[in-house]
């Protein structure tokens, strides 16, 4: 499980140069969380499935995926990016669907990321 950060006060009532202070306050203290003697840790949304994912969309609006933000950001954590990258595949496919593409989307995620981490590896 995600290790506990400083918890972000509410930013409701700040203007937006408050909330940029807060919001990198929160970050630099986060940041202490990641070398924490347990592996890799990572920034974690820790609510991730698909009603927390606001999609644009190129020419062809019904098939034409061109970005992707994440949003409902409360939850933001660190820890193993397994943690996200599993919680988003239980919420957001059905049973069957996940059983049958887990794999191959298992397979591409970790390609995709040890490509951002290292460009010289092939990438498809």
């Amino acid at each position: 499980m995600a290790k506990s950060l400083p918890e972000i006060k509410d930013l409701q009532d700040l203007d937006n140069i408050e909330k940029l202070k807060v919001v990198k306050s929160f970050i630099a203290k986060a940041m202490k969380h990641v070398c924490c003697g347990k592996g890799f840790q990572t920034l974690l949304h820790s609510d991730l499935r698909t009603e927390n994912i606001v999609f644009t969309y190129g020419d062809d609006a019904k098939t034409q995926v061109t970005g992707a933000k994440l949003i409902d950001l409360q939850c933001l954590n660190f820890g193993n990016v397994g943690y996200d990258l599993a919680h988003l595949l239980a919420t957001s496919l059905p049973s069957k669907q996940r059983r049958e593409q887990e794999k191959q989307l298992l397979r591409e995620y970790l390609e995709e990321h040890l490509y951002r981490l290292n460009p010289k590896i092939k990438h498809e």
